[in-house]
């Protein structure tokens, strides 16, 4: 599965397993990481400056969704 959109975390980024503040986080990313994913509509969200409830939905090896939010240079992979 190819990933529509990807950028660099503007922060350390909680990883959850599901779109939603009340999944479980499954690991954490450093500030500057590049991540790809797929935009999902999911749960509302207050991070990184932005109300949203968009996320990244990542496939392959580093399963998981983050705020969109707070992914910066969000382009086309």
């Amino acid at each position: 599965m190819r990933a529509d959109t990807c950028g660099l975390t503007e922060t350390e980024l909680n990883v959850r397993s599901g779109p939603t503040v009340n999944h479980t986080i499954i690991y954490r990313y450093k500030k500057g990481v590049r991540v790809c994913g797929d935009p999902v509509k999911g749960g509302a969200y207050s991070a990184c400056g932005a109300i949203s409830a968009i996320w990244l939905a990542q496939a392959g090896g580093e399963k998981g969704y983050v705020a969109a939010a707070c992914v910066s240079g969000k382009i086309p992979s």
